[in-house]
């Protein structure tokens, strides 16, 4: 009976873990980005007429010794970019250590991967004092590539379904938790089938597999950019049903805990049918990536 009974309250405990280690993390990822929008606007800020003069202005600047690649400030932020691709590099590191791997999960290591892929770039152009010359400019424009292309990357990798854990969800998981989700969607009252029927129309699943690997990242990325507005949509025509405004055209959430609920399992719905959708095509995506990412990656840190 004691096993029982233990079993569930075991299963609780691990599943709050979880979430108290997402939060802590979603914290973290915050933290580090509004202190890299910080950096960058302070930087930007006061080097503003500085960085916009041109080379032969710049040395009758009094703050060129400051804020020149050379300067107390320009070589703090080129060994902070150092610093920062060291770290960028963990996260190939991880993949073949053993210890390593065993530090949280890969979609943490990730997210921390791609603030760091937007961060050191910015950090080296403000060291460059925004001028790029020579190899160092030929190694500045393959690190814009890298970045450019960790953010496909990022999103390629979540087109593929995965639990916290960053395992990757079976199909029938998939279709019980879209079951799930379109039976919460169907017992609301606030929007009705014909409202948001066409956000969850998508192509069949045999014509996504005709398609090429581009047409198919093309689909998810225009489905993607025309969800907020066909929510935002659907927001402004429930609110005025309860005799409400809409701030932003609705593309801000209200304070009508009831439509924004379902909107919330509408939104969860159309994702999840667009990652189901895609399921033949994510993993030839992901692939595809590999081998555009690792060439400019390798090559970058060569220079």
């Amino acid at each position: 009976m004691s096993s029982l009974t233990t079993a569930p309250a075991a299963v609780a405990a691990i599943a709050r873990e979880a979430n108290s280690i997402e939060v802590r993390h979603h914290l973290w990822i915050k933290l580090c980005a509004v202190a890299a929008i910080l950096l960058t606007v302070v930087l930007a800020i006061y080097g503003f007429d500085y960085y916009t003069l041109d080379k032969a202005h710049r040395v009758l600047s009094p703050k060129h010794h400051l804020l020149r690649p050379s300067g107390a400030v320009g070589i703090r932020l080129g060994l902070f970019g150092v610093v920062l691709f060291l770290l960028l590099y963990l996260y190939s590191i991880r993949k073949s250590s053993k210890w390593l791997s065993r530090q949280g999960n890969s979609r943490h290591w990730l997210n921390f991967h791609v603030l760091l892929g937007v961060l050191a770039p910015v950090v080296i152009t403000f060291h460059a004092s925004f001028k790029f010359g020579g190899l160092a400019g030929v190694a500045y424009w393959i690190m814009v590539a890298v970045a450019v292309s960790g953010f496909v990357g990022r999103y390629v990798y979540s087109l593929i379904p995965r639990t916290l854990g960053a395992a990757e969800v079976s199909v029938k998981e998939l279709r019980d938790e879209s079951q799930k989700l379109a039976q919460k969607l169907n017992q609301q009252e606030v929007l009705s089938h014909e409202d948001f029927a066409p956000l969850l129309k998508f192509p069949p699943q045999s014509e996504v597999a005709a398609m090429s690997v581009m047409g198919a990242l093309w689909l998810a990325i225009c489905n993607d950019a025309e969800r907020p507005f066909k929510i935002a949509e659907l927001r402004r025509k429930a609110l005025l049903s309860f005799g409400g405004l809409a701030a932003f055209r609705g593309l801000v959430r209200s304070h009508h805990p009831q439509i924004e609920n379902a909107l919330d399992l509408l939104r969860d719905e159309a994702a999840l049918n667009k990652k189901m959708l895609m399921l033949s095509k994510s993993q030839e995506l992901f692939q595809l990536w590999h081998v555009i990412h690792r060439p400019f990656s390798y090559s970058f840190a060569i220079l």
